[in-house]
């Protein structure tokens, strides 16, 4: 019968087409296929480990020497529902044979391409081959995985000698290392190796505890403390000098440079990255170098031209493919899809934000928050609404479940921005609320007032869209105290938050001061055209009209 569908032996009614694309088109369908798919798979083991436990246990049991289990034996153990299970995999099988007739029904019938994924006529779907929109020759490769990761390897056969001084473990490090060297053509491995197989005994338990905070800095949580990190990568790039290990306190300057960045000091972000990049080039680090050039493109996010911006990414994803380093590969891609964003190009930016979103069991769940998070805000620029709502109500969903209060904070907030701009006013207002409540609960004083200082301008915006201009007012002159104390200098955000303060005084009758921030606008907004600074229209801190 499946044979004879794919034949178009048994063509598909217009309610029967509806109802497939509509479940081929939700890339939250695609999500919880996976989700679903990895629980399933986690059920199959315990099963096994189950019936291992008591065929071992059971002494009534007979097994023959081929395998087989005697028929007459007693087994006695509980039986799990399959239910589950044979739905879950029902459901993923539909989800194939789905794929194969609408692919194959779209060619044979063209005026099926309306339904397809992108078509203006339906729901957007997640498209894997439209990366041929952003770019002729981007394509993002995940297929290796980070088991494949040598530079991983590496990491835990050093951290192998140092718990247990057995040379043997440098030994298969210098080989993990000598394979780094043939394939990437990267100097780091065999450099690391021989500072370690030359290091004075009595250095290694100071090594061990700087190794291990390293790592401790590398997989701490984002988005709080952000400011005690710093100070700590300063101490160990310290303790790291004095014993002589160079290469690893470059790699604790990678975690510095980040950290300028994520606190928008950019200054001395842009002058390590400068002095970073100079020492991988001079030593031929390519694992060092992907990183440093990682930071160096978020950075010009913030303080660069958009095509200069886009090109560096490019390079840093090209790079860390080389290495198979698939946590740059992510981070990179994530951040591109942003600034499509950012720059309006909302198509580009859901495309890439999705096509990511099907490699799930490679993301961590931050991850996969940040893409729902660009998803939704470019959906809802393309007047995909359902879809919008539902994906940053999976960033909430995520982000309660992880316990993030920043990430919680900035999902409830783009939702409740979402729907101010739909005039529900209420609902955002409750959204509101709740992202303030969030973000109070951030540790980081400055990681607590710089999302503050994002909530309460966009809430001014909505102050001013429902025509509240009072507590709009209010609101835009708060946002622009805590960017003076946060010293952060954005001349486009500025020009946004002086000019919606100006029409805000300028509807409550107070011309004279509302004259004096439209100056002070038009200043900061011709510093920003000058810098070639944009942002897109939804978020603006000023009404925008989204064409």
């Amino acid at each position: 019968y499946v044979k004879e569908i794919l034949q178009f032996k048994h063509p598909l009614s217009a309610d029967e087409k509806t109802l497939l694309l509509k479940y081929l088109s939700d890339p939250l369908f695609y999500y919880f296929i996976h989700d679903i798919r990895k629980k399933v798979l986690s059920d199959v083991r315990d099963i096994l480990k189950e019936v291992n436990i008591h065929l071992k246990n059971n002494e009534n049991i007979e097994v023959y020497k081929d395998g087989k289990i005697n028929q007459s034996s007693k087994l006695s153990y509980q039986k799990r529902p399959y239910s589950y299970a044979v739905m879950t995999l029902a459901i993923a099988g539909f989800l194939s044979l789905g794929s194969l007739i609408v692919l194959g029904l779209s060619v044979k019938y063209p005026a099926l391409q309306s339904y397809l994924p992108f078509s203006k006529q339906n729901s957007l779907a997640i498209n894997e081959t439209s990366s041929n929109s952003l770019s002729s020759d981007f394509q993002i490769n995940l297929t290796k995985t980070t088991e494949n990761n040598r530079y991983q390897q590496l990491d835990t056969a050093i951290d192998e000698f140092l718990a247990t001084q057995n040379r043997e473990h440098l030994v298969k490090a210098e080989s993990i290392a000598k394979d780094i060297q043939l394939f990437y053509e990267d100097n780091y491995g065999v450099d690391l190796v021989s500072y370690y197989q030359n290091v004075p005994e009595q250095l290694i338990t100071r090594l061990s505890t700087s190794r291990k905070k390293m790592f401790e800095l590398i997989n701490s949580k984002p988005g709080d403390g952000y400011t005690k990190a710093l100070e700590e990568t300063e101490l160990l790039s310290s303790n790291l000098l004095d014993v002589g290990n160079i290469i690893e306190t470059y790699r604790v300057k990678t975690l510095k440079n980040k950290l300028h960045v994520i606190l928008r000091d950019y200054e001395l972000a842009n002058a390590l990255t400068k002095e970073g990049l100079k020492f991988c080039s001079d030593k031929k680090y390519l694992f060092l170098e992907a990183y440093f050039s990682l930071w160096q493109a978020k950075a010009l996010t913030e303080t660069g031209e958009f095509n200069k911006t886009e090109q560096h990414f490019f390079q840093t994803i090209s790079l860390a493919e080389k290495l198979n380093l698939v946590d740059v590969i992510i981070n990179a891609s994530s951040s591109l899809a942003a600034i499509y964003h950012l720059n309006n190009h909302n198509e580009k930016a859901l495309t890439l934000s999705q096509s990511l979103l099907l490699k799930s069991s490679v993301l961590k769940k931050e991850q996969i928050i940040t893409l729902m998070q660009i998803s939704g805000l470019s959906a809802f620029n393309l007047q995909y609404y359902s879809l919008s709502s539902s994906c940053l109500k999976e960033a909430i969903r995520l982000s309660e479940e992880i316990k993030n209060p920043a990430f919680l904070a900035r999902s409830y907030t783009l939702l409740s921005l979402t729907l101010a701009e739909k005039k529900d006013f209420l609902e955002s207002e409750s959204y509101h609320l709740k992202a303030i409540d969030s973000a109070n609960s951030l540790n980081d004083p400055v990681s607590k007032l710089n999302t503050l200082s994002i909530i309460t301008g966009y809430y001014a915006k909505a102050k001013l869209i429902e025509g509240n201009f009072y507590e709009a007012a209010k609101n835009y002159e708060q946002t622009l105290e805590m960017m003076e104390t946060l010293g952060l200098k954005n001349h486009l955000q500025l020009s946004q938050l002086n000019e919606g303060l100006a029409i805000a005084l300028k509807a409550t009758k107070e011309n004279k001061q509302s004259q004096k921030y439209l100056a002070i606008a038009n200043y900061y907004r011709k510093l920003a055209d000058d810098g070639k600074e944009s942002t897109n229209c939804l978020l603006s801190f000023i009404p925008r009209p989204c064409y």
